[in-house]
């Protein structure tokens, strides 16, 4: 929660090796704002009540190319427990 995607680090990079795929270029560019503007619709629907959001508290320092396996352990164990902790919220609202 509360995590906004930055500039794209690999678009400077992009433009220089990819000049004859512009458009490729220019959605790298525009990844971060449409991520971010996604979120920001999720977030709304949630505190609308239209939705509802379960996210791990932390990542444990768990990035998107994570290898050890401990750590991915730790963090699926942990998104499992919060599901299993809310699992009564979950069916009253399936049950809508």
């Amino acid at each position: 929660e509360g995590y906004k995607k930055g500039p794209e680090k690999a678009s400077k990079f992009a433009e220089k090796r990819f000049k004859r795929y512009p458009d490729f270029c220019e959605t790298l560019k525009k990844r971060p704002a449409i991520y971010n503007s996604k979120v920001n619709i999720v977030n709304k629907l949630e505190a609308e009540g239209d939705i509802k959001v379960i996210r791990p508290k932390s990542t444990k320092g768990v990035g998107r190319l994570e290898k050890d396996v401990v750590k991915l352990r730790q963090l699926y164990d942990e998104g499992y427990k919060t599901t299993m902790d809310r699992m009564d919220e979950i069916r009253n609202y399936m049950s809508y």
